[in-house]
């Protein structure tokens, strides 16, 4: 079991926008903000790029 626990701690990594930031559910996967006619649809997650690196170190483990 405690080889079992090991293995999972070593595959996971939480990655937590913090709530004051205002991200929506749907900005989560959002690089570029959503614009139509000069208006703000849903804007940008400003941690996109720290997601895309939590990510990348997930896939090389």
């Amino acid at each position: 079991m405690d080889r079992l626990l090991r293995s999972f701690q070593d595959r996971f990594i939480l990655f937590r926008i913090p709530e004051d930031l205002g991200v929506r559910h749907a900005s989560v996967i959002l690089r570029e903000p959503i614009m139509n006619g000069g208006k703000l649809l849903e804007a940008a997650n400003p941690l996109f790029a720290d997601m895309m690196q939590a990510i990348a170190h997930f896939e090389i483990m």
